[in-house]
């Protein structure tokens, strides 16, 4: 996995956003593989290839509080609401 600075950048917002580092790991695997997908499957990618599939990413920092609100509807809302519904003994 090549590192870049968008990547980078999206890796700290992810971590300042306290989201679970498992999460934050998942999250950056399929980021790198789309970022290489958008670039090519070139064994040397020019530096302007690899900007502009950076490029095409989006802004690292809307990025991670996408990521963040997504993390918050899918993985956390239900199991408040399931909590809510059951009664709140039921999920301590």
């Amino acid at each position: 996995m090549s590192h870049s600075p968008a990547l980078d950048t999206l890796r700290r917002e992810l971590v300042r956003k306290r989201l679970p580092l498992h999460y934050i790991r998942r999250v950056m695997r399929e980021m790198t593989d789309h970022r290489d997908d958008l670039i090519g499957d070139q064994t040397t990618i020019a530096t302007a290839n690899r900007e502009e599939g950076e490029i095409q990413l989006g802004d690292p920092v809307d990025l991670a509080d996408t990521i963040a609100k997504e993390y918050i509807v899918e993985l956390i809302l239900p199991v408040v609401t399931r909590c809510s519904v059951l009664g709140l003994h039921l999920c301590r």
